[in-house]
């Protein structure tokens, strides 16, 4: 399988975590590419240009993060990040989406706060800000290190980018629980290979 990614990617970076933690890295090639600027390798996949991307190895592509998630998790060996029983499946992918919100609110920040055609809008900017401090606020408390749920790297993920990308937020003011868990989790093998980074290429 080829997983195309970029370096400073939440969503591809929660795809890449997922393949580490499902031990499938002898199975997927990653490759690097600039959604940015129509990387022509990334646009045979993805007619949308964006990250990730995954490439079966029958030539299916799969175009969005939370499926590919999903697939990666479906098709390893050993218990899976995503349960089976109906309560708790709904209770993890719930938590993984909203961690999915906050990274797609935080984006829409970033890409704002960058705008040269304009000068970028302060309340647009505040109404996004607004729903990500809601959606911290929504986080569940997940103390237990023991079972790692697509869930949990979600959330992760999106924390991460936050202070990757909007540290003014202050997200561990908003919800200073979840610190201790998050800098936990930031030291598994799977997050430290994954940090983002403005590098692409």
């Amino acid at each position: 399988m080829k997983l195309f990614y970029a370096p400073p990617s939440p969503f591809a970076r929660k795809a890449r975590i997922v393949a580490r933690e499902r031990n499938l890295m002898d199975r997927v090639e990653e490759i690097v590419a600039n959604p940015f600027q129509d990387d022509p390798n990334l646009l045979a996949v993805n007619p949308a240009g964006l990250v990730p991307a995954l490439v079966l190895d029958d030539g299916t592509p799969l175009l969005d993060s939370r499926l590919i998630c999903q697939h990666l998790d479906a098709i390893a060996d050993g218990p899976t990040l995503i349960p089976n029983q109906s309560g708790e499946r709904w209770r993890v992918l719930n938590h993984g989406a909203l961690g999915d919100l906050i990274m797609d609110f935080a984006l829409s920040v970033v890409v704002e706060t960058r705008r040269t055609d304009a000068s970028p809008s302060a309340t647009f900017i505040a109404r996004k800000v607004a729903k990500i401090e809601r959606c911290l606020a929504a986080l569940p408390v997940t103390p237990d290190m023991a079972t790692l749920t697509l869930g949990d790297i979600n959330a992760a993920t999106a924390l991460a980018y936050l202070d990757f990308r909007l540290p003014d937020l202050d997200w561990r003011s908003l919800r200073p629980d979840l610190a201790p868990w998050h800098d936990a989790i930031e030291q598994r093998p799977a997050f430290i290979a994954t940090q983002p980074a403005d590098h692409i290429g």
